[in-house]
């Protein structure tokens, strides 16, 4: 559950500046996930309602050094494993 004091709104976009986009999120913490599509565009992402997820790395005034982040495993859907502070091995064991 997000800390309501940590919710604040964000500006941020896309590199050529074309789009543009005001957010109101925690970006205190995000995720990686290490299937394909995030994988190759860098998504660290956050829950923002009633969008799925943003960008962390799109916004103006986040350092994302700051930001606390967990690891899924969704290249092998493995959606049970949950959440962890490690990132989840990209090659399958074995």
């Amino acid at each position: 559950m997000n800390d309501a004091s940590k919710v604040r709104k964000h500006t941020g976009g896309c590199h050529c500046g074309a789009v543009r986009f005001e957010v109101v999120v925690d970006a205190t913490s995000g995720s990686h996930c290490n299937c394909t599509i995030c994988t190759k565009v860098n998504q660290l992402g956050a829950m923002s309602k009633p969008f799925a997820s943003v960008n962390l790395d799109c916004l103006d005034d986040l350092d994302p050094a700051t930001v606390k982040v967990v690891y899924w495993d969704g290249r092998h859907d493995n959606w049970e494993g949950g959440a962890r502070s490690t990132p989840w091995p990209v090659a399958t064991p074995g």
